[in-house]
């Protein structure tokens, strides 16, 4: 058995925040790197993309809503096809700057608000995935199983990839706790490990509302901006390995 393990990086650009990505680049396998929606900059797009090919960590562009105020976690009320232009925005400045590393854009994966909007709505997800779609051909989208972001993916030809978030509460319908409601975040490291190992096997996991949930998952995510994000991290990795599970890219082959 073997998952991915990504994170959430570039969202800071103060000495902590900066510092506190250099120790997640040491245990995970993709970087889903801001790219100017909701934070990060060329400088902090190329600090990443220089610790990610360090690494041999996979290069991913985290399109998000142009709200850097809001971080990106409130849906904006704009038009679809600015909404779609805005990633394929994001989405070039970081190939720009891969690309004078040497480097090249391995998946993308929406942010916050606009992560959640393409999982439930259909139209928003095709017409932001399909302008991604005709800019990287084949790109790999990280989204959750079950989602219309996962369904419209693979419709485009691109690569789905089942993201699990074992620091993140969920609902009964497999959908995110929103994090303004009780359960949203789940605060003990030690649970956040056991169920990151729950998800890579495809042992069930609880919903906040007492349902029981199994979701197939090739890769977990690790929210940079979790208080406990490094911890987090640690305890995933540690259990991981007790349950046999193997950390590799997602696209690293089974062997």
């Amino acid at each position: 058995m073997r998952i991915d393990v990504n994170a959430d990086i570039g969202e800071a650009d103060d000495p902590d925040g900066l510092a506190r990505d250099a120790v997640l680049f040491r245990g995970i396998t993709s970087a889903s790197i801001a790219c100017g929606g909701h934070a990060g900059d060329p400088r902090t797009m190329a600090i990443a993309v220089e610790r990610a090919l360090e690494r041999g960590v996979g290069i991913g562009a985290h399109v998000a809503y142009a709200d850097r105020e809001g971080f990106g976690r409130r849906r904006l009320d704009a038009p679809i096809e600015e909404v779609a232009a805005e990633a394929v925005r994001q989405f070039d400045a970081l190939a720009v700057v891969a690309g004078r590393a040497g480097g090249a854009i391995t998946h993308v994966k929406p942010h916050g608000a606009l992560y959640n909007a393409v999982a439930e709505d259909a139209a928003l997800a095709e017409a932001v995935l399909g302008a991604l779609a005709e800019r990287a051909p084949g790109v790999a989208v990280f989204a959750m199983p079950g989602t219309a972001a996962f369904a419209i993916a693979a419709a485009l030809g691109l690569e789905p990839v089942a993201e699990g978030f074992p620091e993140r509460g969920y609902r009964g319908d497999g959908l995110l706790q929103p994090r303004s409601r009780p359960g949203a975040l789940i605060e003990e490291p030690a649970e956040v490990g056991a169920r990151a190992a729950a998800l890579a096997v495809g042992e069930p996991i609880p919903a906040v509302d007492g349902a029981s949930l199994r979701l197939p998952v090739a890769t977990l995510c690790v929210h940079s901006d979790h208080p406990a994000a490094v911890e987090n991290l640690a305890a995933m990795r540690a259990a991981l390995a007790a349950a046999g599970v193997r950390v590799a890219r997602w696209d690293a082959g089974a062997g």
